[in-house]
């Protein structure tokens, strides 16, 4: 029997011993079965609307029943397209978050006197954003705003397929418009948004008011029945009792409102026409410094109203001065550079640096900061909205290249433009392609040091809920590698991201080279340091050392214990050469044709391969190590005790 309760016993602590890091890595979460009494480790399945208040949230199967349990100042958000026969009713002060996602009217809206999709009628504030409203061949305008004093529409896009309707209707209400409002309307349709008092309702003066910030597109206008110049982006009703109908229209890139000889009850906006920049000047076109001196350029842009004023800076000889993007000036050795502002038509300004004394300032290494690329070619397929960003270098720095006097080139990527190109784009898509000269590639003396994406592109991705890729080419077209990141996974906005990664062989890497142990790698070597903002997916061309169809082994170089971690299943290199990675930690990584034997405990090379359970780096975190290593003591502490008191009560 005594033997029978040790056994027993031992078998207990050996059972702790092995489920303490079990429990650890495990990531479920236990889920409340009811009145049964029991328990899943099987998340709950993800419904289409998700109602939050206070921080608490409850998922619902549709959003008619999302909207009935919602009280005010709740956040609805889609979790997926919607789809609604009848029409949606907002009569709370609630925020429909989109998140990316649409309602499409279907069936038959006809019998209704308002065949609107959505119908907003609440005297408490209601946020619609990051949604698409679509009609249906029913909705005569899918949203219609009525006697709601506190609207706001946040990158908010409206769509219309029935003729001689419009999109969106503002009755007896104040919008305000921030971010983007896209407005599509049918062939025949007499306008995008028509500004009204609505029916019934004389005293109340509707307004329509644009952020600083904000802008409006629409699409797909035709001539309509009450208009015989051309379609009306924004129609006014009774514009002599309401003047101030619409506000801030600047803001969204629209025109002054001019009326219709036609019809002359009807106002009519018009989209602006992109005011081109006649010249840009410098406030000072001489200066005279010594090494380490700097001035201030400033630039101005005529005329004032041009729709882009967006000026690069660049100096000609970075030896003797460089310039920040600005407009910064720098000295460093005696002689002359040329500082060129130049407009995004081509408009140039110059400012001649002549630089005095015969002490020279050393510049920062080599190092070339290339003018902030334009966003060009913007084109939309399918669901993907897709943009160029080519880098310009110049041909001379490139020349003087040399083993001794490496090059190395910095890109800044235009945060602005992108922020607004992924604002207003209507797409769950966004693909950047990054072209860098083939000179620049191909010169073993130049390195890609930076591509900077900054953090508030980040924000807005994660804002949209968009999926934004970075493509980085040759000037073939032929990605090197590319970025991808989901914006409903990015957690962490206050990041920006060096996107610059070099692929070499591991034979140019002496500790990489020892850490393999005779194994052959390729190095992913990225110039971003730490975490990311969110999980990225790596695509890299491994053509050079990997054929299609073989299998690379893909590993995380731990350089503080010299030592290689398995990071998941092998990956197959596909037919182009390119094999895909999942990585949310940026350092040197390494990927094999052979997979490497892995110790479990030091992660060098051994006799024991650990499998490919690791997602991410393990660096410096040894907490599972030391629960498994306590649990252990605490055991063997426990086993000694038991022994001793058998002991003592035989001795006894």
């Amino acid at each position: 029997m005594k033997k029978k309760a040790l056994a027993t016993f031992l078998s207990v602590c050996m059972l702790a011993t092995v489920a303490v890091p079990t429990a650890i890595v495990s990531a479920t979460t236990d889920t409340d079965a009811g009145d049964t009494g029991t328990s899943s480790n099987q998340p709950t399945e993800q419904k289409a609307v998700t109602v939050t208040k206070d921080e608490n949230s409850v998922q619902f199967d549709s959003l008619e029943d999302a909207l009935a349990a919602a009280e005010e100042g709740s956040t609805i958000t889609l979790n997926e397209n919607i789809t609604v026969t009848q029409r949606v009713y907002i009569t709370k002060g609630i925020t429909l978050n989109g998140n990316g996602h649409s309602i499409t009217g279907v069936g038959d809206f006809s019998s209704s006197s308002n065949p609107a999709v959505v119908l907003i009628d609440t005297d408490n504030a209601v946020v619609l954003s990051n949604l698409s409203i679509i009609g249906g061949t029913s909705n005569k305008f899918p949203l219609n705003i009525y006697t709601s004093p506190n609207v706001t529409l946040n990158n908010v896009s409206v769509t219309n397929v029935f003729t001689n309707g419009g999109a969106m209707l503002v009755n007896a209400s104040s919008v305000t418009v921030t971010g983007n409002l896209s407005v599509s309307t049918a062939a025949g349709s007499w306008y995008g948004i028509n500004v009204d008092s609505g029916v019934g309702v004389e005293s109340t003066n509707p307004i329509l008011t644009f952020a600083a910030g904000s802008k409006m597109t629409y699409t797909n206008m035709d001539d309509g029945s009450y208009n015989a110049e051309g379609p009306a982006a924004i129609c006014v009703d009774k514009p002599t009792q309401y003047t101030n109908a619409i506000a801030g229209y600047e803001n969204a890139g629209l025109a002054a409102p001019t009326r219709n000889e036609k019809q002359q009850d009807l106002y009519y906006l018009a989209q602006a026409a992109d005011v081109e920049v006649s010249e840009v000047t410098l406030d000072q076109t001489a200066v005279t410094l010594k090494p380490g001196e700097t001035v201030q350029l400033h630039a101005t842009v005529n005329p004032e109203n041009a729709t882009n004023k967006t000026v690069t800076f660049s100096a000609d000889n970075q030896q003797v001065a460089t310039v920040s993007e600005d407009g910064l000036v720098t000295a460093y050795a005696p002689g002359q550079a040329t500082i060129t502002a130049k407009t995004a038509n081509g408009k140039i300004a110059t400012c001649v640096i002549t630089v005095e004394n015969d002490a020279v300032v050393t510049p920062p290494s080599n190092d070339i900061v290339a003018p902030t690329p334009d966003l060009s070619d913007e084109t939309v397929v399918g669901d993907t909205t897709s943009v160029s960003a080519p880098v310009e270098v110049s041909q001379d720095a490139l020349n003087n290249a040399t083993a001794e006097n490496p090059v190395t080139i910095s890109v800044h990527l235009p945060t602005t433009a992108l922020v607004q190109t992924i604002a207003n784009s209507t797409t769950s898509n966004i693909s950047l392609d990054v072209t860098i000269p083939d000179e620049a590639i191909h010169n073993a003396n130049v390195k890609m040091a930076q591509i900077k994406l900054e953090k508030a592109v980040f924000e807005q991705v994660k804002a949209s809920g968009k999926t934004f890729t970075i493509h980085v080419a040759g000037s073939d077209g032929k990605d090197l590698y590319s970025w991808t990141f989901d914006g409903s996974e990015i957690t962490d906005t206050t990041i920006d991201v060096n996107l610059a990664l070099t692929v070499s062989s591991s034979e140019d890497n002496q500790a990489i080279k020892e850490a393999l142990g005779g194994n052959q790698g390729t190095v992913l070597s990225f110039a971003h340091e730490g975490n990311l903002p969110a999980k990225a997916t790596v695509k890299v061309d491994v053509s050079a050392s990997f054929q299609p169809g073989e299998t690379a082994y893909f590993y995380y170089y731990n350089p503080e214990l010299n030592v290689m971690q398995a990071m998941g299943d092998g990956y197959v290199v596909d037919e182009n050469g390119y094999v895909e990675v999942s990585i949310t930690h940026c350092s040197d990584y390494v990927l094999t044709k052979t997979q490497l034997n892995i110790d479990h405990d030091t992660g060098t090379n051994s006799g024991t391969n650990i499998g490919n359970d690791m997602d991410s780096p393990q660096t410096g975190d040894n907490t599972n190590l030391m629960i498994s290593i306590a649990a252990v003591t605490a055991a063997s502490a426990a086993i000694t005790g038991f022994v001793v008191i058998k002991k003592r009560k035989t001795q006894d």
